[in-house]
């Protein structure tokens, strides 16, 4: 069975063009990328003869989703296996393959390469990647079900009062997708070793560098932001008994 590819374009349409998009088409196990193009003055046009390539105008739709547009998007996938990537990353076939085949040994768990931890007080914490079991797996790099966008998406009201506390809209979609999944499978997410080769070694433009408006005191800077919101979500979503198994067996 082959993999669908998800990607947000916010500021980086020439990376995506001239790289990404090339390399993801020659891989084997891909045969659709959905482009989803999250401003108008971004958005361009590419087609490439070893894989379809469906570009989605929902520059209309950033005002309602924000970071959730991959989800949008995610839900029209035509496999069951859907990659969701960043637009500064590159993934080799060898990383992709991998998340396959962990992908149908169990396709109801997260698997990604980038995973995060979480302290006592159900708080996100930056010190470093965690591999293995992980409750966090950014979908910086993630493979997931399709049924997940669904999942995702019939959830996402429930958050709304816990998503305007950060910038750009939908800030900590990967944390709710993770702890979403935990809730939904019993199972938590898992990260993995796998090469990958970032584009843009700075991350010039990404979401870590968002400035929060200077006007607005309800607003949380980045890294303040998305410790509350894993905290919160953790509640929301009635998931502190897997995670306080999690944080026992991890000492």
């Amino acid at each position: 069975m082959s993999v669908s590819v998800v990607i947000l374009n916010w500021n980086r349409p020439i990376w995506l063009r001239r790289v990404i998009l090339p390399l993801l088409a020659r891989q084997p196990l891909v045969d659709e990328i959905h482009v989803s193009h999250g401003r108008e003055s971004a958005s361009f046009s590419y087609k490439n003869r070893h894989c379809r390539i469906i570009h989605r105008h929902d520059w209309h739709l950033n005002d309602r989703y924000g970071l959730a547009l991959r989800f949008v998007a995610a839900k029209e996938a035509r496999n069951e296996a859907v990659l969701i990537v960043d637009d500064d990353l590159v993934v080799p076939a060898r990383s992709i393959t991998a998340l396959k085949s962990f992908f149908d040994e169990a396709p109801l768990t997260l698997h990604g390469i980038f995973g995060r931890r979480i302290n006592r007080d159900y708080q996100y914490l930056y010190e470093g990647y965690e591999r293995g079991e992980t409750p966090i797996v950014l979908t910086r790099c993630l493979m997931m079900h399709r049924s997940y966008a669904d999942v995702f998406l019939e959830a996402e009201p429930s958050a709304a009062e816990l998503i305007t506390r950060g910038s750009p809209k939908w800030n900590g979609e990967d944390i709710f997708l993770s702890l979403l999944s935990i809730r939904e499978s019993g199972t938590l997410p898992r990260a993995y070793d796998l090469p990958f080769k970032n584009v843009w070694r700075m991350h010039q433009g990404s979401v870590s560098r968002t400035d929060v408006p200077p006007d607005d005191p309800e607003r949380m800077d980045h890294r303040s932001y998305r410790s509350w919101f894993t905290r919160e979500a953790v509640r929301l979503l009635g998931i502190q008994a897997e995670i306080d198994q999690y944080l026992g067996n991890s000492t």
